[in-house]
């Protein structure tokens, strides 16, 4: 019985070390872990990465592709203390000849993503795969200190976009197929939307910003909602300033009479 219990005591003072060992083990694994097999388990089934390397802790792609729209460079590095809250959170940066995009995101439940410092400056042609966007070109410049998606939609937003220098068909807000002269697209100026903190937290609240032009032919002001069934709204008032050019003043009138001040309600809906 002597022989049994000291078997017993010593398989005690052994079993830490073991699970420690085992631990240790686990954790080189998972430092090690290729980036190339750890992506093929946890990238999202409308994204597309190539030439991947590093490892899943800190790793890069030659090109990020989502949907039919190749983005760019990505690098990430992620933050194994978010691990301990059950949470997946990386410092994502990505990298174009054209453009840039850097934020901090974590991965939680149910398909719901926390983007936060995010910074970003893209050409609208890199979204050109996107139907909206086909045949508009600009800038799109970000900065917002928090956004929250829950499968790839909005439910909240702080911060700031900047639509600059656009130029596209106006045709499909104002109920014409307008362009330019020799059937160029027009150039429309440049825009800002200011999202803000939301009041309230409940899921009961949308995102909700303010719209005005920041130069161009147009003055427009107005505001933005995107709603929880995946629709936006875009709507306000628009005036041609006098540098407007003729087929611009003449796309207008598809929105009606202006008011003493010369300004026309505008409308825009969709969903994604």
């Amino acid at each position: 019985m002597k022989k049994l219990f000291g078997t017993e005591a010593s398989g005690c003072r052994i079993m830490p070390f073991v699970l420690l060992g085992g631990g240790a083990f686990l954790l080189f694994a998972l430092l090690t872990l290729p980036a190339r097999l750890a992506l093929g388990w946890l990238a999202p089934a409308q994204t597309r990465l190539e030439g991947i390397s590093g490892t899943l802790w800190h790793g890069r792609a030659e090109n990020l592709q989502w949907q039919e729209a190749r983005l760019g460079r990505l690098e990430w590095r992620l933050h194994p203390t978010a691990l301990l809250g059950a949470r997946l959170r990386a410092d994502l940066t990505l990298n174009r000849a054209d453009g840039f995009a850097q934020a901090t995101v974590t991965a939680g439940r149910q398909g719901r993503l926390r983007v936060t410092d995010l910074t970003a400056s893209l050409p609208l042609n890199a979204l050109s795969a996107i139907p909206s966007m086909g045949g508009w070109n600009g800038t799109l410049d970000l900065k917002f200190a928090d956004l929250r998606l829950e499968r790839g939609w909005p439910i909240q937003a702080a911060g700031r976009l900047d639509a600059v220098a656009l130029s596209g068909w106006v045709g499909g807000w104002v109920g014409g197929s307008m362009g330019g002269s020799a059937g160029r697209p027009l150039r429309l100026g440049s825009y800002r939307v200011d999202f803000a903190p939301a009041a309230d937290s409940t899921r009961a609240a949308v995102p909700a910003g303010t719209l005005i032009d920041t130069g161009g032919p147009l003055q427009v002001t107005g505001s933005v909602q995107l709603r929880a069934d995946r629709s936006y709204i875009i709507e306000g008032l628009v005036t041609p300033r006098p540098e407007a050019s003729s087929e611009i003043v003449q796309a207008l009138q598809f929105l009606g009479p202006a008011d003493a001040q010369g300004r026309r309600p505008f409308s825009l809906e969709g969903s994604f």
